[in-house]
């Protein structure tokens, strides 16, 4: 679903996520994702994490911009990290921070 954050309701939905994000349609990534955040400096991007990869979403385009690219690769996470994560957030007050989520662990990475 989408939300409209200013008016408190759902904006549409729900949708398949390669429907509402047609960009997605044809990828590993439309089937669905484990996690999503908005990345630090681009605020009409998002990652969306499935599995050992992510992508760089434009929300605005409408188009993954980059990517897929291995977790353990890109932010040197390993353990339960470098073969996913269950959620992702940034760091509050504009650090540029991640935290990854897996399971009762969690790591911060930039």
């Amino acid at each position: 679903m989408r939300y409209h954050v200013g008016d408190e309701k759902i904006a549409s939905g729900p949708k398949s996520l390669a429907d509402g994000w047609p960009g997605l349609k044809g990828t590993t990534f439309a089937p669905g994702i484990s996690a999503a955040c908005s990345v630090p400096g681009k605020p009409t991007s998002l990652y969306l994490f499935k599995g050992d990869q992510y992508v760089l979403y434009s929300v605005r385009d409408e188009k993954i911009t980059d990517g897929p690219k291995s977790l353990a690769s890109v932010w040197g996470v390993d353990g339960v990290f470098a073969n996913g994560v269950d959620d992702a957030c940034r760091v509050p007050g504009g650090t540029g921070d991640l935290y990854f989520f897996k399971g009762d662990q969690y790591v911060r990475v930039r």
